[in-house]
């Protein structure tokens, strides 16, 4: 019965240690592999005037999108801020000033076809507004700008209205990025630390690399300000749920994830920034990651959803971990009820006598034997020495070369002047006495007769007999 409560008590104790485990990893997610899930985003649109076919002008930009699907899967669409992909047709104004022009979407029944001049910060412009029939001229994404690694992309699902939209890999599924899983806003909370990634221009002014590869993103942390309702995007009158959140967003951000600190989901989309210039304020906005929600469905994107507190991988790890443990606990009891061998295999070492200073009892002949390990049984005659290790062209005791806790080149049995001494040359794991004792590298200490050690763990034990 007291044995049973110890192993018990020791189940107990190492299922708290998975938890702790498990809560710790998932409350300091690995930035390195958030940034996996992110990739810059490329795209042209071609504007062409419907009342002056002779204007036809493009326009390009970046962003960031986000590898969508269940997470440990390969990745086959991203989701991204519409504006990033997609510009509608409809009533814009070209604003042509000196070397740069400008496309500005205007309101409903703005008048068209329209020309007149406008001075802009100084400068004079000529204004024509339209209505223009907007093409999508290429759109990509970029694993890596360095090496030549781009995808091309098509639009999968966009809903303007609330500026979010998916595109699809115009390749197979890759696992170049990586899927996070999503945390509706009914498991945010305000207050709850968030981080954005993703590729703002500000970063690539000087930056001489522009990469754009996973580890060339940017990482902004901060938290969830405030959750509220939003309209008038693009002009929509659609009211939809956005977070306004504490950290940086800018352009080439759009479309980055939201990625809750804690627990690794995404919990919105970067969309737009707004600037209060009489106030000298700003307000970061994000769509909430439910709006996102009807765009998976429509295209049957599986996705994983993860409540507030520890993600279900987390909780699959502490299950599994329980299921190990109480396995290796039953395996134990029916060891012991059998034949009552030491836990684990692991040999009891016999206490020997203690190691003398160098200068004891000479001996005339000495050899070692295994008595636990890869050479359990053997026996080795040490004329001189006998030296211990897994590099066969120094050693004359030679361990696998995959023989854990073990070195190179370990330690010696050294015979001189007729005394047996015991040497660990530096090695990674040490070299330790039957008391458990790690021997000091390099400083000799003295064997008697029946003395054992260990070689780098305690399933690797010699005898010296005399």
């Amino acid at each position: 019965m007291k044995r049973f409560t110890k192993i018990m008590s020791v189940l107990m104790v190492a299922i708290m240690l998975v938890c702790c485990f498990a809560t710790v990893v998932s409350a300091k997610n690995n930035t390195a592999e958030l940034q996996k899930s992110v990739i810059c985003v490329a795209s042209t649109q071609q504007y062409t005037a419907a009342n002056d076919s002779s204007i036809v002008l493009t326009r390009s930009g970046m962003g960031t999108g986000f590898g969508l699907g269940i997470p440990g899967e390969k990745v086959q669409y991203l989701a991204t801020a519409a504006h990033v992909v997609y510009e509608p047709s409809g009533i814009y104004a070209v604003i042509d000033g000196v070397g740069y022009y400008d496309i500005v979407a205007m309101p409903e029944g703005t008048k068209y076809p329209d020309r007149y001049p406008q001075t802009i910060d100084g400068i004079e412009c000529e204004v024509y507004v339209d209505y223009f029939v907007v093409e999508a001229v290429q759109m990509y994404a970029i694993y890596s700008n360095s090496t030549g690694d781009y995808v091309d992309l098509t639009l999968a699902q966009v809903n303007n209205d609330v500026d979010l939209a998916i595109c699809k890999l115009a390749s197979d599924p890759t696992d170049k990025i990586t899927a996070l899983p999503l945390q509706f806003k009914e498991d945010v909370a305000v207050g709850d630390d968030i981080i954005a990634i993703g590729y703002p221009s500000t970063s690539d002014v000087f930056n001489e690399e522009k990469r754009f590869d996973a580890t060339d993103s940017t990482v902004y942390d901060g938290k969830i300000s405030k959750k509220q309702s939003t309209k008038g995007i693009n002009g929509s009158k659609t009211v939809f749920d956005t977070y306004e959140v504490s950290a940086n967003l800018v352009t080439g951000m759009s479309g980055g994830p939201i990625i809750n600190e804690e627990t690794g989901a995404v919990v919105g989309v970067t969309s737009f920034k707004y600037i209060d210039y009489t106030q000298n304020s700003t307000a970061n906005m994000a769509i909430c990651i439910d709006n996102l929600k009807p765009l998976l469905d429509n295209l049957g994107i599986k996705y994983e959803a993860t409540t507030d507190g520890m993600p279900v991988w987390v909780w699959i790890i502490i299950g599994v971990g329980a299921l190990i443990l109480i396995l290796i606990i039953v395996i134990i009891i029916i060891l012991t009820k059998k034949n009552n061998p030491p836990m684990n295999n692991v040999p009891v070492i016999p206490m020997a006598p203690p190691a003398a200073p160098v200068g004891g009892a000479p001996v005339s002949s000495a050899h070692l034997l295994g008595i636990s390990g890869p050479f359990a049984g053997r026996k080795f005659g040490i004329q001189e020495r006998a030296i211990i290790g897994r590099d066969k062209a120094k050693c004359n005791v030679v361990f696998p070369i995959d023989q854990p806790g073990v070195s190179g080149l370990h330690c010696e049995v050294k015979v001189s002047g007729g005394v047996i001494t015991l040497k660990d040359f530096g090695s990674s794991y040490g070299t330790f006495l039957s008391s458990g004792a790690k021997i000091t590298p390099n400083s000799p200490v003295v064997l008697q007769n029946g003395s054992r050690f260990w070689v780098g763990t305690s399933e690797n034990v010699f005898e010296v007999r005399i």
